[in-house]
Parts: C-alpha cells; sequence; structure tokens
C-alpha cells in the first residue's frame, strides 16, 4: 500500500511541476507581449 500512495504522489509532483512549468511559459509569453507593446507606444 505505502507503494502505491507513494506512487501517486511522484505522479501527482510530476503534474504540478508540468502546470508550474506551463504557467511559468505562460507568464514569460505575458510579460514578452506586455513589452512589445510598451516598446511600440514608446516609439509612436
Amino acid at each position: 500500500m505505502p507503494r502505491v500512495r507513494n506512487e501517486q504522489n511522484v505522479r501527482a509532483g510530476g503534474l504540478e511541476a508540468r502546470v508550474s512549468g506551463t504557467a511559468m511559459r505562460t507568464a514569460a509569453f505575458t510579460a514578452a507581449a506586455e513589452g512589445a507593446v510598451a516598446l511600440r507606444h514608446l516609439k509612436h
């Protein structure tokens, strides 16, 4: 039984890492898009 619980924990940890990685990528993309918009406003 402990082994099954451990496997579930590992699987949940992997899912958390994948979700946080996606969130970081999304945040970086959002920041880049906002930066591009700000630069465009500064140029005009």
